[in-house]
C-alpha cells in the first residue's frame, strides 16, 4: 500500500536550494572560513569531533577526542565523525582543501533543509507560508554562518530533525508499515548524529499516535516495526561500545563533563568553559589518568553534590539558562548600555516563533500541538547544563515556519471585538449598496421546529440572492417564517445532520454558498465581510469565520470555545459537509490551504438558552452518536464513561481557562463532561442489546 502523495516541491524552491548553496560555497572563499584556527594543534578545525577524525584517518580508530592517546572513545555520536574522517583520508588532515570539502557539505545539508521546510510549511499553513519559510531559510545569513564557520553536526541535525518532523506529519494518515520504516530509520540516524534529539521521540510518537487514531488507523504493529528499526540502526554502535567498555554505553559517554561545566561554584547560567579538558591540563591529566568513563562518572558526581549543597541557587540558574536559550546568551561587550542588541535579533525570532506557535494554537491547527511538543521538549535538557546559540539551531526551521506563519497572519490593529459589543451590532445590511453590485450568495439552512430562532437568522442574510431552507417536518411556523423571508422552502424527512446539509447545498443555484444553521446570525460587519470577499474577482475559494457561542445569554470566550472558526462560505461545487454526526463539518475539494481566507468579524450561535435545553439537546446527541453508521458496541469501561469525562472537565475548565467564563462557564464544562459519559455508557448500553 503506496503513503500519502507529498506536495510537488515547486520548481521555484529547488532553484532556492541550488542557489543557496552557491552563495554558501562563494562565503567559504571570499571570508576564507577553510582558514582554521591553527591554535591548539587546530583544535579549532572540528573540536573533539575532529580529534576523534584525526584519530580515525591515522589507523587509530574512533579514540582520543582530546589528542594524546587516551584510549577508545564513545565522548561523540559517530556520524559527523566518521564523516570528517573519511574527508582526511582524502584531503589530508587538517588541510584547507578538507576545511573547503567540510565546509561545502554542511552548506549542501543547510540547502537541502530549504526543502523539507517549504513541505512542512506547506502541510502546516499552506503554500503561501511554505514558499516564503523556504526564502527565509535558503537565504538567511545566520543559517549561513553555521554552515560556513562551524565543522560540527550543526547543519546535519537541522536536516534530518526537520525530515522526521516532515515524516510525522505524513504518518497521520499514511497506511501500512513503510512510513513506521522510514520514521525509525531518520530517528536511529539523527540519535547517531545528535542524540539530543531524542528527547522529542516520546511526544512525536504519542502525537502520531493519536492523530491516527483520531482518523482510524492502527499503530501498535507500526510502534512495534518503527523500534526495531530504530535499535538496528543503532546496534552496530552500541555493541562496538559494549564490546570496547565492557558495559552498556548508548551513543556517547561525555554527559558528566557537560553537566558539570554548567553547574559548579563558579555556575551562573552558561557554559564555564575553563574544566574542559582541552583548556586545562589538570583535568586533562585527570582524564588521561582515570580514563574516559571513570572521568565522566567523576565529573557527574561532582556536578551532582554541587547541586545538593546548593538547590536554590541552581534552580535560579536553570530559569537564566532557560531564558538564555531563547534570548541568547550574553556576551562580552565594553558597553555601559543596559541591554545587549546584539541579542536582539535571536530574542526577536523567539519571540515571533512563539507567538506564531500561540496563534497556531488558537487557530486549532492541526500540526499546532507537533510545533509546540518540539519547542517544548527539544531544549529541556540545555536548561539543566548550558545554552548555546548552536544548540537552538536543530529547531530553527520549525521555528523560522512559525515566525513566517505570524507575519503572515498579521491583520488589523484594532482589537477584535468584546461578546457584548458583538451583540449590540446587529443591524441588519441593506441590500444594494456597490459592493453588492457582482456577488451572487446562496444562504443553505436545515431546520425542524426552529420558530424561535429562525427569524432571527434570515434577518441577517435577507441581503443574500437565494436563501434555501429545508426542512424536515416541522409542526411550528418554521416553514411559514421562511416563505415570508422569500426563503425557498424544499421538505425532506431527515437524512442526519451531515446528509441534510449537503442536500441543502445541492439546491443552491448561485455562484457563492453559505451553509447556516437555524440557530446561528450573521453580525452586520461579517456581513460586510462577506460582501466584499465575494465580490472580489480575485477571492479565494473559501472563508472561515469565527463563531461566538452562547450559552444562557453569556458569550463563551474562553475553554475552547473562542474563536471557534468555522468554514462556511465557499463557492458552489467546492463544499461539501462531514464529519460523523452530530458533528458536522464542512470541507473543500482539492483545496490547499492558501485558498481559505479567514474573516475576522464573528458569526453568533445562539446555542442554549437555557439549561432544559442543554441538557435536552446533549441527551439527543449521545443517542445521535451511538446511531450513525458504524458505530459500534463498546464493552463497560471505567476509563471511557468515568475518567475520560473527568479529563474533558479539568483540560476545558482549567487548562482552557473555561473558569474565566464564570457560572454559565462552570455549569457547561461540567455537564459537558457529563454529555462524554453518556455517549460511551449509551455505547456498552448498545453492545447490552445487541451482543456480538
Amino acid at each position: 500500500m503506496q503513503g500519502p502523495k507529498l506536495p510537488a516541491i515547486p520548481r521555484s524552491v529547488l532553484w532556492m536550494v541550488l542557489l543557496s548553496f552557491v552563495l554558501q560555497v562563494a562565503a567559504i572563499g571570499v571570508f576564507r572560513q577553510y582558514h582554521m584556527r591553527a591554535g591548539e594543534d587546530h583544535f579549532g578545525f572540528g573540536f573533539e569531533m575532529g580529534r576523534v577524525a584525526r584519530s580515525i584517518a591515522l589507523g587509530q580508530g574512533f579514540s582520543n577526542p582530546y589528542g594524546g592517546n587516551t584510549g577508545p572513545s564513545a565522548w561523540e555520536p559517530p556520524l559527523y565523525p566518521y564523516l570528517i574522517a573519511g574527508v582526511f583520508k582524502v584531503f589530508g588532515i587538517y588541510t584547507y582543501a578538507s576545511a573547503w570539502v567540510l565546509l561545502s557539505i554542511n552548506s549542501l545539508f543547510a540547502s537541502l533543509t530549504t526543502i523539507p521546510v517549504c513541505l512542512i510549511a506547506d502541510r502546516s499553513f499552506g503554500r503561501r507560508v511554505a514558499i516564503w519559510s523556504a526564502r527565509a531559510w535558503a537565504f538567511n545569513p545566520y543559517v549561513w554562518y553555521w554552515s560556513i564557520h562551524w565543522i560540527w553536526d550543526t547543519t546535519f541535525a537541522p536536516l534530518m530533525l526537520a525530515l522526521i518532523f516532515l515524516v510525522a506529519l505524513e504518518m497521520e494518515q499514511w497506511p501500512g508499515y513503510r512510513g513506521w520504516v522510514l520514521f525509525g530509520a531518520l530517528w536511529g540516524v539523527g540519535a547517531l548524529a545528535n542524540p539530543a534529539m531524542l528527547s522529542f521521540l516520546p511526544f512525536c510518537g504519542l502525537w502520531i499516535w493519536w492523530r491516527r487514531y483520531k482518523h482510524g488507523l492502527p499503530s501498535l504493529g507500526g510502534v512495534v516495526l518503527s523500534s526495531l528499526i530504530f535499535f538496528l540502526v543503532l546496534s552496530p554502535w552500541l555493541i562496538r561500545n559494549y564490546e570496547i567498555f565492557g558495559r552498556f554505553v548508548f551513543i556517547r559517554d561525555d554527559f558528566g563533563l557537560q553537566f558539570r561545566l554548567g553547574n559548579n561554584n563558579l555556575s551562573d547560567g552558561m557554559l564555564f568553559a575553563t574544566l574542559q579538558p582541552n583548556l586545562n591540563t589538570l583535568e586533562l591529566e585527570k582524564f588521561q589518568r582515570m580514563g574516559e568513563l571513570a572521568y565522566e562518572a567523576d565529573c557527574r558526581r561532582l556536578a551532582f553534590e554541587w547541586i545538593r549543597e546548593h538547590p536554590q541557587r541552581f534552580v535560579v540558574i536553570s530559569m537564566k539558562r532557560l531564558f538564555y536559550y531563547w534570548n541568547g546568551v550574553p556576551r562580552p561587550t565594553d558597553s555601559s548600555a543596559p541591554w545587549d542588541f546584539r541579542s536582539s535579533l535571536f530574542l526577536a525570532s523567539s519571540v515571533l516563533a512563539i507567538w506564531g506557535l500561540g496563534r497556531a494554537l488558537r487557530q486549532k491547527r492541526p500540526a499546532a500541538w507537533l510545533y509546540a511538543g518540539l519547542i517544548a521538549t527539544y531544549p529541556t535538557v540545555y536548561y539543566f547544563v548550558f545554552p548555546h546559540a548552536r544548540y537552538r539551531h536543530p529547531i530553527e526551521p520549525e521555528l523560522f515556519i512559525l515566525a513566517v506563519f505570524l507575519l503572515s497572519e498579521v491583520r488589523s490593529r484594532t482589537a477584535s471585538p468584546t461578546s457584548e459589543e458583538i451583540l449590540r451590532d446587529q443591524a441588519p445590511v441593506k441590500s444594494g449598496t456597490q459592493s453588492a453590485k457582482f456577488m451572487t450568495l446562496s444562504v443553505a439552512i436545515v431546520s425542524l421546529n426552529e420558530e424561535a430562532n429562525l427569524g432571527r437568522t434570515l434577518e441577517s442574510v435577507k441581503w443574500a440572492d437565494e436563501i434555501v431552507v429545508v426542512d424536515s417536518g416541522s409542526t411550528d411556523r418554521t416553514c411559514e417564517i421562511a416563505r415570508e423571508y422569500g426563503a425557498k422552502v424544499v421538505v425532506e424527512p431527515w437524512r442526519g445532520y451531515a446528509a441534510q446539509k449537503n442536500f441543502a447545498i445541492e439546491h443552491c443555484t448561485q455562484i457563492w454558498v453559505l451553509s447556516l444553521d437555524s440557530d446561528e446570525e450573521i453580525s452586520a460587519a461579517l456581513a460586510e465581510e462577506m460582501r466584499k470577499a465575494i465580490s472580489d474577482p480575485n477571492a479565494l475559494d473559501g472563508y472561515t469565520m469565527p463563531r461566538l457561542n452562547l450559552f444562557m445569554g453569556r458569550g463563551l470566550k474562553h475553554g475552547g470555545f473562542w474563536p471557534d472558526p468555522k468554514l462556511r462560505l465557499f463557492r458552489r461545487g467546492m463544499g461539501f459537509v462531514t464529519g460523523r454526526d452530530p458533528h458536522d463539518r464542512v470541507e473543500l475539494k482539492r483545496v490547499s490551504e492558501e485558498r481559505i481566507g479567514h474573516f475576522r468579524n464573528p458569526m453568533v450561535h445562539y446555542t442554549y438558552p437555557t439549561l432544559y435545553y442543554y441538557l435536552e439537546h446533549m441527551n439527543r446527541y449521545s443517542t445521535v452518536w451511538n446511531q450513525v453508521e458504524g458505530a459500534k458496541p463498546q464493552a463497560f469501561s471505567l476509563n471511557a464513561i468515568v475518567m475520560r469525562p473527568l479529563a474533558t472537565f479539568v483540560y476545558n475548565y482549567f487548562i482552557r481557562l473555561g473558569f474565566l467564563d464564570g457560572r454559565e462557564g462552570l455549569l457547561l464544562h461540567l455537564y459537558h463532561a457529563g454529555y462524554v459519559s453518556w455517549k460511551y455508557a449509551k455505547a456498552w448500553e448498545l453492545g447490552r442489546k445487541h451482543p456480538r
